[in-house]
């Protein structure tokens, strides 16, 4: 089986794969909002401000979820949609394990990224603490853009996949 990162980016020229991976990835910056803001109020909730060295840490487990999630949902559903005939697309042909480790690989590198971002904007912005609310609201906006990104750019790869592997050049 072919491996989702073997396959070469490139965006889909099919309108119906256009509209599919706009909506999905929406969907996922919405889904994501939503669950940064949970999770946040979870973590931080009764705060009145948060440490930069907090938000550095929780920019880890937020970052991998995030990428998990948006990596993983997404390709799965859009496999089964080309293997049932109702996406156009190569990429039924991914075995579920290629699509985890390809989950995971961005998850992996979203945490270390992501982790490394939060740490560096804290440090060179010079602040010790940030009131509640300023955190929800780049929370929100962290998971939104994060989970659009990872979804956009899983799906950019399934639905550019050949429909047969061994068409692959």
């Amino acid at each position: 089986m072919e491996q989702i990162a073997n396959v070469p980016p490139s965006a889909p020229t099919n309108p119906a794969q256009r509209t599919y991976l706009r909506r999905e990835t929406v969907v996922s910056a919405a889904i994501n909002a939503v669950l940064s803001a949970v999770f946040t109020l979870l973590a931080f909730g009764g705060e009145m401000s948060i440490g930069w060295r907090a938000l550095a840490f929780d920019a880890l487990p937020q970052s991998f979820a995030i990428a998990l999630m948006g990596s993983l949902v997404p390709a799965l559903l859009a496999r089964r949609a080309i293997g049932a005939g109702r996406l156009p697309g190569g990429g039924r042909h991914l075995a579920t394990g290629a699509i985890v480790q390809a989950a995971l690989r961005n998850a992996l590198l979203a945490a270390v990224i992501g982790t490394a971002l939060w740490a560096a904007a804290l440090v060179v912005a010079g602040v010790e603490t940030i009131a509640f609310d300023i955190v929800m609201a780049v929370k929100i906006a962290y998971g939104a853009v994060l989970g659009a990104i990872v979804t956009r750019m899983v799906l950019t790869r399934l639905l550019s996949a050949p429909a047969d592997p061994a068409r692959r050049a």
